[in-house]
Order: C-alpha cells, then structure tokens, then sequence
C-alpha cells in the first residue's frame, strides 16, 4: 500500500512482480493467507502475519480494504516461535496454528492480481504437477 496525495491505495503488481508470485507459490517459497484453513482464517492472519495483529486494516477505509485481495510474505522472511510473545503462541496454540510460520511482515496484494493469480497458480501447478496449497 502506497500513500500518494493523501490516498491509500493497493498497487497493483508488474508483470514481472506477478510472475515472481506465481512461482514462489508454486514453489513453496510464499505464504499467504489462502494457505491458512477458510474456517480458521479471519483468526489464524493475525497470529500469522503480526503486523496486522494491531488492527490497522480496520481502520483503513472501505475503499481500500476492498482494494486488498491477498496477504502474503516470502516463507524465508518467518520468525522463529521463540521469538514471538507469549499471547500470540496462545492464541496459535488455541486455533490450532501452532505449526504455522509467523512474520514480522506482510505484503499485501491487489485484490485484481490475486484473482488473476489463482488461475495462474492453479495452470502452473497443472504444468508442474504440483497439488494445490491453496485451501477453498
């Protein structure tokens, strides 16, 4: 998300950025939160991805929340469960995330690019012969 003339707004992604996307899923070096199981999602993204622990998507505006389509990181960026505090291993533990990576980051993606990603991913995987990490 970039501030430009007092606005929030969600880039979208190069082709280039995109087709790094798609095969680091492909390739295991992405999380995102389709990884996450759909009736543990809203509660596992927080834990998960810790910048959005703090409750600042709520405070953005509709518009820009509708903007947003997927939240990811690159899997090399998680931290060790050590690291985190004892609230957030709880929490992971109490909604059965405890053997989920967990970042100090997140990137968000346009809600545009992530629909045109879940065909990309599903062809590449098909192309590849890879199962699909997404979860419906």
């Amino acid at each position: 998300m970039e501030p430009g003339d007092n606005e929030i707004v969600v880039k979208r992604m190069t082709e280039e950025q995109f087709r790094e996307f798609v095969d680091g899923f492909v390739d295991g070096r992405i999380f995102t939160a389709a990884h996450l199981a759909p009736e543990k999602r809203a509660l596992l993204i927080p834990t998960v991805f810790l910048p959005l622990s703090t409750g600042l998507v709520s405070k953005l505006p509709d518009e820009v929340t509708a903007q947003i389509g997927m939240v990811w990181e690159w899997a090399d960026r998680s931290v060790e469960p050590s690291d985190l505090a004892d609230w957030i291993q709880s929490m992971r533990q109490k909604y059965g995330g405890s053997d989920l990576p967990c970042f100090f980051s997140v990137r968000v993606m346009h809600a545009a690019d992530w629909e045109l990603a879940v065909e990309a991913i599903r062809l590449e995987q098909e192309r590849r012969r890879v199962p699909s990490a997404v979860k419906a």
